[in-house]
């Protein structure tokens, strides 16, 4: 085939003279020339080929193969639109919503969208739905948003899919329907659409318009992890560690976490630090741990923020700092931390890290109670803060709102309620009834109260000395990761303290104790390998 096509007689029509133009700008059978091929364009632009306008338009918009021209580009672009290319309204539509090139005229956009939509165009049938949806350039009207929709959905338009399945989901212009919610979300699913795949996955996980099936979850949480979908790649990481809807596998837990974590999702980075404290899914590593814990709590995310405070005043992969404690204690009762305003709490009258201050102690247990919604529980509302002194009449009030949580079942009440009786905030020092509460929450799983238990036993505070039951509560701590409950059960199992003497046993807890700090678990520990040795050698 020739290249010189200029003097065909036959290039006369405006049709030919474009179907010349992508001859040249597609490269078919002759070397490709993008000069040559606007060339042509121009020529069946000239003679009203809206195509040929359109591509010059584009052309100058793009500088491809000419020079960049924002106004040459509209003045294409609208006579493309006003020969009826459908393509080119739609475009001109997103020029007039967008300000591009011209000031900025929602009523514009509308108009150049209706005439696309009109031909049948998928993106101007979503543009307009979501107009009515917003209510921009026209008045918001979600029925017709969801007309409107529905015709782009049945060209296949992935928008309109999510915005139908939003729709259906709030009850936004049509009758609210979870299970047709949830078709719309599997439509778009199907179209590798990551959100929509999360969207699904996350249904099949509650229950909602699909049936509860953890599985199915993980499927298509997998399938958006993949492309890069963070939150999925979380939740999959937990359902991994949790061993729900898949085998249990914590070290594809840890690589779901990271992959999240890397994309900057803090949930991700304070679930790896979890991994690392835990030891689950890699190597038990307290400096990692707090490494990833602080990383969370810098992008505020606040269960990371209280386990900073906790790793601070407990020394867990960190040397212990009460103030820094207490600084990320105040950043988490400050987000609404339930716990963060109790240890605050807690802090202002035992001095810890903080100068003591009763009535600062009893503005923050007074957060705490207003935070925890139980039926038995009565606003504090009508206490006011300038009747408040300093002595116990005004922490009394707040004990009768956690003893009646307490009462109820709650454990992190019970355990408020333990300390409260322990050590006389708001009601007299009574040891028997602070081992009534400590002991509900620690059959309730409460750690600390566990520890409490463990000591009250070990030690006869407001019960009989009882070695075995001191070594179950503080078994039960220990296997709940608190590193001095760990130590005390590993000299339990050294020196056969409540419990047959097993130096193996004993190892094992001094080694979770080590890892977690404690330099006598560490003495301990090598005191024990220095016996076996020595048995060895003899």
């Amino acid at each position: 085939m020739t290249d010189d096509f200029s003097k065909d007689p036959d290039l006369t029509s405006p049709a030919e003279l474009f179907r010349m133009g992508d001859v040249y700008f597609w490269g078919l059978g002759v070397q490709r020339d993008r000069r040559k091929a606007l060339d042509f364009y121009r020529q069946a632009a000239e003679k009203g080929h809206a195509r040929a306008q359109y591509r010059l338009a584009n052309a100058y918009r793009e500088g491809n193969g000419v020079g960049a021209d924002l106004q040459q580009s509209l003045d294409w672009l609208t006579k493309s639109a006003e020969s009826g290319l459908a393509e080119a309204r739609y475009d001109l539509g997103l020029t007039y919503h967008n300000g591009l090139g011209v000031e900025r005229d929602p009523a514009q956009a509308l108009t150049w969208w209706r005439l696309a939509a009109d031909q049948g165009q998928g993106e101007s049938l979503y543009r307009l739905g979501l107009a009515y949806s917003l209510g921009q350039g026209v008045e918001r009207d979600l029925d017709q948003a969801v007309k409107w929709w529905r015709l782009a959905a049945k060209q296949g338009d992935l928008q309109a899919l999510i915005g139908l399945a939003q729709a259906y989901r709030a009850g936004e212009g049509v009758e609210k329907d979870l299970a047709q919610s949830a078709e719309y979300w599997r439509l778009a699913a199907e179209k590798g659409h990551a959100e929509a795949r999360f969207h699904l996955g996350y249904l099949y996980f509650v229950g909602l318009g699909a049936e509860r099936d953890l599985a199915q979850a993980a499927h298509h949480w997998r399938l958006a992890a993949e492309k890069g979908h963070a939150v999925a790649a979380c939740n999959l990481g937990l359902l991994y560690k949790n061993g729900e809807g898949v085998e249990r596998d914590p070290e594809k837990a840890v690589r779901y976490f990271r992959q999240a974590a890397e994309h900057g999702l803090p949930e991700a980075r304070f679930n790896l630090s979890l991994a690392y404290y835990e030891g689950q899914g890699v190597e038990k590593d307290l400096a990692q741990a707090f490494k990833h814990l602080l990383l969370a709590a810098e992008k505020g995310y606040p269960p990371a923020i209280l386990n900073a405070g906790i790793s601070y005043f407990q020394g867990l992969g960190v040397e212990r700092d009460l103030e820094k404690a207490v600084k990320y204690f105040r950043q988490a009762a400050e987000r609404g931390v339930v716990d963060a305003q109790a240890n605050m709490a807690l802090a202002f009258f035992h001095d810890l890290g903080v100068e003591g201050n009763k009535k600062q102690a009893f503005n923050y247990f007074r957060l705490a109670t207003a935070q925890v919604k139980r039926e038995a529980q009565v606003s504090l509302d009508k206490i006011c803060p300038s009747d408040l002194g300093e002595g116990k009449q005004d922490l009394s009030q707040v004990v009768t709102h956690f003893r009646l949580a307490a009462d109820r079942g709650d454990p992190l009440a019970q355990l408020w309620m333990g300390k409260a009786c322990e050590n006389g905030i708001g009601v007299e020092i009574n040891l028997e009834l602070a081992k009534k509460y400590y002991e509900m929450a620690a059959d309730r799983g409460e750690r600390s109260a566990q520890l409490w238990m463990g000591e009250a036993y070990e030690n006869g505070i407001g019960v009989e000395i009882n070695l075995e039951l001191a070594k179950k509560y503080y078994e039960l701590a220990a296997d709940r990761g608190d590193p001095l409950a760990q130590l005390w059960v590993g000299g339990a199992y050294e020196n056969g303290i409540g419990v047959e003497k097993n130096l193996e046993l004993a190892e094992k807890y001094y080694e979770l104790a080590a890892k977690q700090g404690v330099r006598e678990a560490e003495q301990r520990l090598r005191a024990l390998k220095n016996l076996h040795h020595l048995r060895l050698i003899k």
